[in-house]
């Protein structure tokens, strides 16, 4: 399973002490699970925290970095 995880949050919301109260690895838990389950791997998400606060130009642009993000990653694992 992979993904990018776009949170209307700021990284520091995401601990004990923040206001949701679990790491951002806790919260991850069930999904990792359901990838072991299911027999997929799992690759760590890259986090987009403060999503609702990126300009509606980066929302366009963010689906084609992440995809040649990816095709690079691709063919470094291929050679």
């Amino acid at each position: 399973m992979t993904g990018v995880p776009a949170l209307g949050n700021l990284a520091e919301a995401y601990g004990r002490a923040g206001q949701n109260h679990f790491t951002f690895e806790e919260v991850l838990t069930p999904l990792k699970a359901t990838a072991h389950r299911s027999g997929l791997p799992w690759y760590a998400p890259r986090l987009l925290f403060a999503a609702d606060k990126l300009a509606p130009i980066g929302w366009r642009e963010l689906p084609k970095a992440m995809s040649a993000q990816c095709t690079r990653k691709l063919q470094r694992r291929q050679r």
